[in-house]
């Protein structure tokens, strides 16, 4: 608060009020916020926690930049009587009435950044719960899934508690908590950069079995390959000018700090970072839609989100998939006066009635049919589909033998009742 202008504390103050009213909007579009139900906070699921926690730092945060604003515009400027410039009044010179207010802002900002860098951690748990949904694969292992849920639940106790301790210091109790923060998201910027190579080689698994029915799963391991990217630049821009700052203003003789442009520039660019790191958030928790209405999860995430992707195969399986969104009406054949022999196409019923047919009774009437499922064989370390193909003029065929069979019986009864 001391070392930040009152402009930096506007911007970030407007663009978070921003983003929050998008979140809550787009959250409810998306699922008319599913994962705030009771039944799912009470499974403790892993996105209605993040979303939780969202809300809940995004709200601290708003609080702590407009009530910082206030006071930055309410104490206004002093001449420095060092150097005989004209700048921000420090925290040290405010009013008595202005100073009973500093105490709650630390704290809210203390628990804003314990809530962020708790989201940070859950997210790479989260990564596991994508790959299990889109790709079902493993992405991480369960002891790593643990340790990203500790360090989540150790960062929301160790902003608090550091703010405790330095309660009497009025410099290291605004600065340590910052530096803390931006050393957390530089880890979890390190975290993305394994996540990338993690994601790409899920990809490159995809494309060696690429086909009809896991070409969808492809395109969204693609989608989050990028918003992990981004992101992760995010967390790079967003750690940098902070770190930067707050080592400055642990020295004795603070440079930036003094220097209006260079503290602007760089709050700048971390406000703009910041930004764009949490709605890539969000686009990751709550991917967008496809253009069939399907979201980058698999179809089951929501029942209140009608996807066409009925079925989300393994990498090592081969299935196709069981969509029957698309229907047509056929009347129904007149069974009397069908001939399978015969060259001459079927008359249709008299009556009114129609019948749907699905996916199965298609399947059952086109030629050539595709015996299912199909069977899969390695050769070269690559999948090959080996089909077997049924065509229905072989049943045709054998029909019409059969007939001719028991026409030719019953033409030799005839005549050898003829004879006698």
């Amino acid at each position: 608060m001391t070392h930040l202008s009152d402009l930096s504390y506007v911007q970030r103050g407007v663009s978070s009020a921003w983003f929050y009213g998008w979140f809550i909007v787009y959250v409810y579009r998306w699922d008319r916020f599913e994962a705030l139900r009771l039944r799912r906070l009470l499974r403790f699921e892993l996105r209605s926690i993040i979303t939780i926690l969202v809300l809940i730092a995004m709200a601290l945060q708003l609080v702590y930049d407009i009530g910082s604003a206030r006071l930055k515009y309410i104490e206004g400027f002093w001449v420095n009587p060092e150097t005989k410039e004209i700048q921000s009044k420090p925290a040290q010179a405010w009013s008595t009435p202005d100073m009973v207010h500093v105490e709650p802002l630390y704290y809210t900002l203390a628990c804003a950044l314990a809530s962020q860098n708790s989201v940070f951690f859950l997210l790479q748990s989260f990564w596991s719960y994508i790959s299990k949904s889109v790709a079902k694969s493993t992405f991480m292992s369960s002891f790593e899934f643990k340790v990203n849920i500790v360090c989540s639940c150790f960062v929301m106790a160790l902003f608090p508690t550091v703010q405790y301790l330095f309660r009497n210091d009025f410099v290291y109790r605004e600065v340590v908590p910052q530096m803390i923060f931006s050393i957390v998201t530089f880890i979890t910027g390190v975290l993305g950069i394994r996540t990338h190579f993690r994601l790409v080689a899920l990809i490159k698994n995809a494309r060696e079995i690429m086909n009809e029915t896991t070409v969808h799963v492809l395109q969204k391991l693609e989608y989050f390959k990028d918003m992990n990217m981004i992101l992760t630049f995010g967390f790079f821009g967003t750690s940098l000018p902070l770190g930067i700052m707050s080592a400055d203003g642990l020295t004795s003789n603070p440079v930036i700090a003094h220097n209006k442009f260079a503290s602007d520039f760089l709050i700048t660019n971390l406000n703009f970072f910041e930004f764009i790191m949490w709605v890539t958030l969000i686009l990751i928790f709550y991917p967008r839609r496809t253009d069939t209405g399907a979201s980058p999860f698999g179809p089951d995430l929501s029942k209140n989100r009608q996807s066409k992707d009925a079925y989300l195969p393994r990498f090592n399986e081969i299935k196709p998939q069981d969509v029957d969104s698309y229907r047509r009406e056929e009347p129904m054949q007149s069974i009397d006066s069908y001939r399978p022999w015969s060259k001459e196409l079927p008359l249709p019923a008299t009556s009114h009635h129609h019948r749907t047919l699905s996916n199965e009774s298609r399947q059952a009437t086109l030629v050539p049919i595709t015996s299912l499922p199909l069977a899969v064989t390695k050769s070269n370390d690559k999948a090959e589909i080996v089909t077997t193909t049924i065509y229905y003029h072989e049943g045709l065929a054998k029909a019409q033998q059969q007939q001719q069979q028991q026409q030719q019986e019953q033409a030799n009864k005839n005549q050898t009742k003829a004879v006698d």
